[in-house]
């Protein structure tokens, strides 16, 4: 017998436990018996032939010797059942019986009592680390704050679940327009009520009211000081459970994509965290209600396969997504190896070609380069195999791909240019209209129904480690040419 668990890391299930029982073991009831909060499980064996109690990882804690029943069905709790004894009814031969397991015969209470004195002189101690360890938090934080927003155009406030200043930048003072602000001891109430900020706050009542755990409002801040115009966005963020809020504003008239980027990677990590348990525990109920119905109402499992399939389609595409996000979040450095270009060009197409639609057609031209460049193998393939997603995506139905494979010499190579490889995919898909163009490598924007919005800015990101760049020429119904530079190693490098 074996107990499986869902890895909530790999989305799949998982061998954790083998109990050595010697044949046809099966589950006849769970019911959580000394009231803590954990399910134990009665499970019976034929050989031996016994009911075995277990706890919730399947370690056994006693049996009940059952060689004269015959058990017919699962063991039903009964009303009755309290701290001090469960109930149990089921079926054997023609008759019910009525099973009682004391709680105490099961998990026996210990009758050693603990002095009075050393209690109270551990319950103070750990009053007083408690008090030390929530008292030093808000103090880490702020360190960790002053480090991460030293920037001109992101400006920072932590607050505290009373709304309390913890931590606040320049840049947000002076975007404010209070540079010199005194804000020790107040809130953010009456830190911005007298200030251009009143929007924030009408958005922060908001967050607070609807109990976002992140909150981006579509509408911008215009303002200004003595020598700038500002165009802010917004954004609200959750910590700890709400002990803490991190207020954003972000100036877009200065936007520097490193710095966003930097941003969003802190974001994406810590907003995927918080769904992945739960879409786990929702995807674990709907594979139980599967086997339950399946079981109980084969005449109508065939309509609710059609719902609860669509649910767990649904469920993987937000993990595809969070996926996405994950790996936007922790995009580790390059691991490089030097080689020639387009015999690793050919593999990858190769590896490729079983996720081409048959409707799709592609064709290469590729040149015989003799240079090698410096690549990192899995970034680039995922990199590589996005633009190709991209392509055959925009096919409405059938379409064609050319990938070419070209040298560009630099005119000024003798003193110091370098050459650079162009890689091309060139499809004859719906385009991309001239306004969605601007925007296509800001994290999460995207125009696919079932898209992430990470995938052309995780693309561009892995490219320019590699010393290259990422252009995309695109007009509407006629097709979407993509450009990748690699540059060509030489002695020198």
């Amino acid at each position: 017998m074996v107990l499986v668990e869902y890895d909530l890391e790999l989305y799949k299930l998982a061998i954790k436990k083998i109990v050595e029982i010697e044949a046809k073991p099966c589950i006849i009831g769970s019911d959580d018996i000394n009231g803590d909060g954990y399910r134990e499980y009665l499970i019976r064996t034929e050989k031996p032939d016994k009911i075995w109690i277990t706890d919730h990882t399947l370690t056994p804690l006693a049996w009940i010797n059952i060689s004269a029943l015959h058990l017919k069905n699962a063991l039903q709790v009964l009303n009755q059942s309290n701290n001090q004894q469960r109930h149990y009814a089921v079926m054997s031969g023609d008759k019910f019986l009525h099973l009682v397991i004391n709680v105490q015969d099961v998990f026996p209470k210990s009758t050693h009592t603990l002095p009075l004195f050393p209690v109270l002189i551990s319950i103070i101690i750990i009053t007083v680390l408690f008090s030390l360890l929530y008292f030093k938090q808000p103090l880490h934080l702020v360190s960790l704050f002053n480090k991460l927003y030293s920037s001109d155009r992101i400006g920072c406030l932590l607050l505290s679940s009373n709304s309390q200043v913890l931590f606040v930048n320049k840049t947000f003072l002076t975007f404010a327009g209070t540079p010199d602000a005194n804000t020790a001891g107040k809130t953010i109430y009456q830190l911005l009520s007298h200030t251009e900020f009143i929007t924030v706050l009408q958005h922060y009542d908001d967050y607070i009211q609807n109990n976002y755990i992140q909150y981006a409002p579509e509408e911008t801040i215009n303002t200004h000081d003595n020598s700038n115009q500002y165009a802010l966005e917004m954004q609200f963020i959750s910590i700890k459970q709400k002990h803490y809020t991190q207020i954003l504003v972000i100036d877009l008239k200065n936007d520097n994509q490193a710095e966003r980027i930097k941003l969003w990677g802190a974001m994406a990590q810590r907003v995927a965290h918080k769904i992945k348990t739960p879409l786990a525990t929702i995807l674990l109920a709907i594979q139980r209600l599967e086997r339950e119905y399946h079981k109980s109402d084969t005449q109508n499992a065939e309509k609710y396969d059609v719902l609860t399939h669509a649910a767990i389609e649904e469920i993987e595409r937000v993990r595809k997504n969070i996926n996405s996000f994950m790996k936007f979040a922790k995009l580790e450095e390059p691991l490089f190896q030097i080689m020639a270009f387009k015999p690793a060009l050919v593999r990858f197409l190769k590896e490729y070609e079983l996720r081409i639609p048959e409707t799709v057609h592609v064709k290469t031209e590729l040149d015989e380069i003799p240079v090698q460049i410096k690549l990192d193998e899995d970034q680039f393939k995922e990199a590589f195999y996005n633009i190709l997603d991209n392509s055959i995506n925009a096919m409405q139905s059938s379409g064609n791909i050319l990938i070419t494979l070209t040298l560009v010499s630099h005119p000024l190579n003798e003193f110091g240019g370098k050459d650079m490889i162009l890689l091309q995919i060139i499809d004859n898909g719906r385009g991309i209209s001239a306004e969605n163009l601007k925007n296509i490598f800001k994290p999460g924007y995207t125009t696919c129904e079932h898209g992430s919005g990470m995938g052309l800015t995780i693309s561009k990101s892995v490219f320019e480690h590699h010393g290259g760049t990422l252009k995309i020429n695109s007009k509407e119904e006629i097709g979407t040419t993509t450009s990748i530079y690699l540059p060509v190693q030489t002695n020198g490098d």
